[in-house]
């Protein structure tokens, strides 16, 4: 009965750390991403709407993100890890050729949901800006691969 227990918490244990690796299609992600600059619009809800880049030149901070082959990403700010996880797509699509859009969960926990798209030189996803309010504002972050 002891060696059934066993098995059992081992493979529940196996099962619990769900990732994706990321083959196949999903290895265009695989390496180290720089930020460039983001593309803000913002004051629609304010029938006012404004447009500004946020780059190194009013941004002191530097962002990266390293996609790891065995399935599992590092957000970096001033190259300081600020969070790591798996990957867990909940969406990934090859458009064409080198381009992709996607969407995954960190940890599987849907409330640390990324999504993204991008081809083999450049991604854009929902880091390091996010919005607050989706519906007035928005945030385009551009990452070029390393």
């Amino acid at each position: 009965m002891k060696k059934h227990a066993l098995i059992i918490m081992l493979t529940s244990l196996f099962f619990a750390c769900t990732k994706d690796e990321l083959i196949d299609d999903k290895s265009i992600l695989i390496g180290k991403w720089k930020w460039a600059y983001t593309e803000h619009s913002y004051g629609w809800c304010d029938y006012n709407p404004k447009f500004n880049t946020i780059n190194t030149a009013n941004d002191s901070n530097i962002y990266g993100v390293d996609f790891l082959e065995k399935g599992k990403v590092v957000f970096y700010k001033n190259e300081k890890v600020i969070e790591r996880g798996r990957v867990v797509f909940e969406y990934f699509e090859m458009i064409g050729v080198n381009d992709f859009i996607f969407y995954f969960n960190l940890n599987d926990e849907s409330d640390q949901g990324i999504s993204g798209s991008g081809n083999k030189d450049t991604l854009r996803i929902t880091y390091p800006y996010v919005e607050e309010d989706p519906n007035c504002e928005n945030y385009l972050n551009f990452f070029v691969r390393e």
